[in-house]
């Protein structure tokens, strides 16, 4: 895998009265490989929107290049890309095994191997014990460690996150934050992290992107965005610079 460069990228919807909005506007920027890269941005300004551009669920004008190759050449299967949102979305009368498979059943790999693969990511985050159950029996913590388990399942190149911490509480969502830097170490993957919450973002980032009004305004690494922004100007509740 390589840096993911968005070139030119735009994305306009549409609603009923066929009032045209503007959700991206014409993003040029690169997301670094292997790296956390934090995106961050008040609702609605286009955060989600871009890592739609990336899973193929969203139109786009421009070019969104992995490494040279256009992405416009590659399947949204081949993409190799999984993804984790805030809401868990766990099939609830499977059991946490056949929620963590599931993903694998699109690759179409026998079962020795799915076997292993499972138990192996279960492992790792620590929920090998709960393969049994089905979700309503689990924590919202171990839920949330269900979803990011079947997202690595499947070994991607990209990992994209979606406020991925902003139903747990504090404790759940400061050990999960630290999982996820280990994730990204350990499974040599690429994390795009959307955030509004500006700890995430400081704690996580390697790069810090900050989003508005579907445009990136600025990209940082961690000290220079807080070498840029005073903390008595930020606005804790959104995590963005007032």
């Amino acid at each position: 895998m390589s840096d993911i460069k968005f070139k030119n990228v735009s994305v306009y919807y549409q609603d009923r009265k066929r009032n045209i909005t503007t959700a991206v506007d014409g993003v040029s920027f690169v997301f670094l490989d292997k790296k956390i890269n934090v995106l961050i941005g008040y609702s609605g300004c286009g955060k989600t929107t871009l890592l739609n551009c990336l899973s193929g669920k969203v139109y786009y004008e421009g070019d969104i290049y992995f490494g040279d190759k256009n992405i416009k050449d590659i399947s949204v299967q081949k993409r190799n890309i999984a993804y984790v949102s805030q809401e868990f979305v766990l099939y609830p009368n499977m059991t946490v095994y056949d929620n963590i498979a599931y993903p694998l059943k699109l690759l179409k790999l026998d079962r020795a191997t799915c076997d292993i693969r499972i138990r192996e990511t279960a492992e790792y985050l620590g929920i090998d014990f709960l393969l049994t159950r089905k979700p309503k029996y689990l924590s919202i913590g171990q839920q949330q460690r269900v979803a990011i388990a079947r997202a690595l399942v499947k070994r991607p190149d990209i990992l994209l996150m979606d406020e991925p911490l902003s139903n747990l509480d504090k404790e759940t969502s400061e050990e999960i934050r630290e999982l996820i830097k280990d994730i990204v170490r350990d499974f040599n993957v690429t994390c795009i992290y959307v955030s509004h919450n500006i700890a995430d973002c400081v704690y996580l980032a390697d790069s810090i992107y900050v989003m508005n009004k579907g445009k990136i305004s600025g990209i940082y690494t961690r000290n220079q965005f807080l070498d840029s922004f005073d903390p008595v100007v930020l606005d804790l509740k959104e995590g963005l610079p007032k």
